[in-house]
């Protein structure tokens, strides 16, 4: 998926609980852009490379092409 934005590497397996949610599997890298990184309330300068501080987030898992929110807590930042 070709886009502007930032790309995290899931850490533990998430089973999602709401149908707009993503399921993650360890090693799974997900896309979020950076469109959609701005448009949130809790949005700081900095603040990308530590999702746990942003809550949930808004993105792309490359592993199953679906797009969905995931818990900022369950990734660490990869990188542009």
């Amino acid at each position: 998926m070709a886009t502007e934005g930032f790309q995290y590497l899931a850490l533990y397996a998430f089973t999602k609980d709401q149908e707009e949610d993503l399921d993650l599997q360890p090693g799974d890298v997900l896309t979020v852009s950076r469109a959609s990184l701005l448009s949130m309330e809790n949005y700081q300068e900095g603040c990308v490379e530590h999702p746990e501080r942003l809550g949930w987030l808004l993105g792309y898992n490359e592993r199953t092409k679906q797009r969905g929110d995931f818990p900022g807590t369950y990734v660490e930042y990869v990188g542009p």
